[in-house]
């Protein structure tokens, strides 16, 4: 049987350890900075005054401040064995549910894709966008290690 030992084997576990927990911590600043981003930047875009444009394709008005309100960062387990503070999946949740109902009118969705009656009025996918474009220079600025 061959043993091979390396020297300062001990302090490589320990960087090794070090370098986990700090991708880790980094993983939630960053996360969090997205979030805050994506909510931060539908807000800065509703369009200016009510009614929107009957042609849609811009950014909804905000006329009673539902959806406004509605819109909220959540941290999430992901994982058989996670807990909410080891929690490495954020949502940004948009609650617009008519009601109880499951199948309850969705004024998020409506504006969103738009209706038999509504141009669509897309604010989430531009926004989705803008985020895709900013995830790599925000990367570079929170994970270090």
């Amino acid at each position: 049987m061959l043993t091979l030992r390396l020297d300062g084997e001990e302090n490589f576990y320990k960087s090794l350890i070090r370098i986990e927990r700090r991708v880790e911590e980094q993983s939630d600043e960053f996360l969090e900075e997205m979030g805050e981003f994506i909510v931060s930047y539908i807000r800065q875009n509703w369009w200016p005054s009510t009614p929107s444009p009957k042609e849609g394709g811009t950014f909804p008005a905000v006329d009673s401040g539902n959806l406004d309100s509605s819109i909220t960062v959540e941290r999430r387990a992901s994982g058989r064995f996670s807990t909410k503070e080891g929690a490495n999946t954020m949502f940004v949740r948009f609650n617009t549910l008519d009601g109880d109902k499951p199948n309850g009118y969705n004024y998020a969705q409506a504006l969103e894709e738009g209706t038999y009656k509504m141009k669509a009025r897309p604010f989430l996918k531009p926004t989705m966008e803008q985020a895709k474009n900013i995830a790599p220079q925000l990367a570079k600025r929170t994970f270090r290690l």
